[in-house]
């Protein structure tokens, strides 16, 4: 690289236009310079670098390409009013080290993007903000290789199939086509405003179905594996985390339980695995399915005919004041605060999870926020903090559902200062926030009563009661079955079900142990280990097949404790498991360091 820093305009368009070089630009404007034909980009490969202490002391106006390759470092990268800032043509190399990419000017920002990689271009991203005034989206195409690497972006659109790996990046919105994506640590926000947002457009057979909804990311044929994906904190109406037509996503949410919701995936078709997200399908046939998904979800839960039926009629009458309101008549009660009573192991969290989903879904709640806490999360150690600590998360929580687990926990008895301290601020804050906000009070039942006890106010702030009462025998054997189904066994024949159903239900109806799905969740443990063992010993035993002896095994101390059974005996099985996805390509993505721009 030369030594000679280039500090004025008409010496830097006189390097420039040579095509070719490595340029040191001292801090100043640059503005690069254009073709008459604007329609056309001028070239330039080698090296354009800012000497200033930041990006912010150089920046460069306008647009160029390179068919070669081409390293942009320490400098800001303006787009003014053109289609692409820098534009990557077939095979070529970029690498962007310590650069900020922003616009100027009046060009509709969703004709102008900072970044194009044309087919089989290969880009290397390394701190870069990108920081459109309206909107800035990369768009890259196929066969793109490309390693971005702490970085902010906005949009960033996958087209035609290609390989991307992302290491501690943020974007607002990722359309990813055919691609695999890696990624660790992928920040997703919800940028505010019309633009931002994945969406289907009026020629999609969706469109009419599912118009006005939009996703952070989407995928359609896409292979995406996250490791620590993050969310924001809450989001827009009408705004779903990710969306998928087909392909796979597999990974993990970083601290689900930190969101104001529940995570979740739109599926059309394909394979989800990640950990802290549920699923939603709302590309299913009938009417405003997607609109009234929880009802349905909340209908499918086994067993709880009693809550199911209190939900309903708690929904009805919300929505029945709701209507009033709007027709200029008084509610005839307008508070949703409830208690949840209960075992453990009875699906108080699931339910409650549904109801703050319904409420959202129906209008009643502005928002589909989600907060869960214990005492630990509301009490402090010393005076006047409770009230600050407790106060921070009913601000959090406003706008959807605040749910209090072992809610009787809060107070330990009249001397319990710091817990009744709580337990006034909620009880204020409920009041002032009736139709804003709904709170759960979770817990056993004889202990919930003590804890209304303790606030006179309380038993008539919290009018709506629900007694989640222990599941049955087959409602466990039932439960069983489908957490087996979600670890992805099955029954290697019929009478090996039955067999389960019936140890299962005598265990269940011989145990003092009252804590439902936990206790079945236990069972299925000591059942998954025996199996394990089983293969050990019997490598003919098939990975995602449950048989009889494993059974017997697990549940009654006896049968065979060889694991002698013969390989292909369940090939006599009447189960019909569905064929498999075909697995993620892991060709390795291909690291760029930029060492191959030299």
């Amino acid at each position: 690289m030369s030594n000679t820093v280039i500090s004025t305009q008409a010496d830097f368009e006189h390097a420039f236009l040579r095509g070719d070089g490595d340029l040191q630009l001292a801090p100043g404007t640059y503005n690069l310079p254009i073709p008459e034909d604007a329609d056309k980009i001028y070239t330039f490969n080698g090296s354009i670098v800012g000497t200033g202490d930041s990006p912010d002391d150089v920046i460069l106006i306008g647009k160029v390409g390179t068919n070669d390759h081409l390293i942009l470092k320490n400098l800001t990268m303006c787009n003014a009013d053109y289609l692409d800032g820098v534009i990557v043509f077939n095979d070529s190399v970029l690498l962007l080290r310590d650069v900020k990419m922003t616009r100027q000017g009046s060009f509709d920002a969703e004709e102008c993007y900072p970044l194009r990689c044309d087919t089989n271009a290969k880009l290397v991203m390394d701190n870069v903000t990108v920081n459109y005034p309206s909107w800035g989206g990369i768009r890259c195409y196929e066969g793109v290789q490309a390693n971005i690497s702490n970085s902010e972006l906005q949009g960033l659109f996958l087209y035609n199939g290609g390989s991307i790996s992302l290491v501690d990046v943020s974007a607002g919105e990722i359309l990813v086509n055919g691609w695999n994506v890696a990624a660790t640590n992928l920040q997703l926000y919800d940028h505010p405003g019309d633009k931002g947002h994945i969406s289907f457009g009026p020629k999609s057979e969706w469109y009419e179905k599912l118009k006005g909804k939009k996703w952070l990311l989407y995928a359609n044929q896409g292979n995406i594996m996250v490791k620590n994906l993050k969310l924001p904190d809450e989001l827009s109406a009408g705004v779903s985390p990710l969306g998928m037509s087909s392909g796979q996503i597999i990974g993990n949410v970083a601290d689900p339980e930190q969101y104001e919701y529940q995570p979740w995936v739109d599926v059309k078709e394909g394979k989800v695995e990640l950990a802290g997200a549920d699923q939603r399908n709302p590309f299913q046939d009938g009417d405003h399915q997607s609109d009234h998904e929880a009802v349905a979800e909340l209908q499918q839960l086994i067993g709880l005919a009693t809550v199911k039926k209190q939900v309903t009629e708690f929904i009805q009458m919300a929505l029945m004041n709701k209507r009033r309101k709007q027709a200029g008549l008084t509610p005839i009660s307008n508070s949703f605060h409830s208690l949840f009573e209960g075992n453990p192991g009875t699906g108080k969290t699931t339910v409650a999870r549904l109801v703050g989903r319904i409420m959202h879904e129906e209008g009643i709640l502005p928002t589909s926020k989600y907060v869960e806490v214990d005492r630990g999360d509301l009490v402090a150690g010393y005076v006047g903090q409770t009230t600050t600590k407790t106060k921070k998360i009913l601000e959090k929580a406003t706008g959807g559902v605040l749910f209090i687990d072992e809610a009787y926990d809060l107070v330990h008895g009249s001397d319990d200062s710091f817990g009744l301290e709580a337990l006034d601020c909620i009880m204020k804050y409920m009041e002032d926030n009736r139709d804003k906000l709904m709170i759960i009070f979770a817990g056993y039942t004889d202990d919930m009563e003590k804890l209304l006890q303790q606030n006179p106010g309380m038993k008539s702030r919290v009018p709506n009661v629900f007694n989640f009462e222990d599941y049955s025998a087959a409602d466990i054997a039932a439960i069983g079955r489908l957490q087996l189904r979600g670890k992805q066994m099955q029954f290697d024949q019929p009478s090996t079900e039955t067999l389960y159903n019936q140890l299962i239900q005598e265990h269940y109806e011989n145990s003092n142990d009252h804590s439902n799905g936990r206790w079945i969740r236990n069972q299925n443990d000591l059942l998954l280990r025996q199996i394990a063992v089983a293969i050990s010993q019997n490598p003919g035993h098939p990975l995602d097949q449950v048989w009889a002896d494993d059974i017997t095994r697990a549940f009654s101390g006896d049968g065979l404790s060889d694991g002698s059974r013969t390989a292909g005996k369940g090939a006599t099985s009447d189960s019909q498991p569905t064929a498999p996805l075909p697995p993620l390509n892991d060709d390795p993505l291909p690291f760029l360091t930029g060492d191959e721009l030299k």
